[in-house]
């Protein structure tokens, strides 16, 4: 898991049925990426791509699960961010979905 100090990144996610990556989100200073991979320890489900200088502090999936046991506030800041995130990709699945009804206007 990365947590970002400074800079910007995108993150997309590529489909055969899709002539260019699909962003899905821009993050940025203090927010994470990778967290699903230190989770669930399953590979990677999209792709993060500097948008500009980016500095990031690297967490192993030990220092997260040391950190989280440690520090349970922890866990529920995890769990509120996967569930916005859910969301956000819920809307755009939503969204996608009514160009696609509407013949992709």
């Amino acid at each position: 898991m990365l947590v970002l100090l400074s800079g910007k990144v995108r993150v997309e996610r590529s489909h055969p049925d899709l002539k260019a990556a699909l962003p899905l989100a821009e993050l940025g200073p203090h927010q994470v990426v990778g967290e699903m991979g230190v989770l669930d320890q399953a590979p990677r489900s999209a792709t993060v791509v500097a948008m500009e200088d980016t500095e990031a502090l690297e967490l192993s999936a030990e220092v997260v699960a040391q950190t989280i046991v440690r520090y349970p506030v922890v866990s529920m800041d995890l769990l509120r961010m996967l569930s916005s995130r859910l969301r956000n990709t819920d809307e755009l699945a939503t969204q996608m979905a009514s160009r696609a009804r509407n013949g992709g206007n």
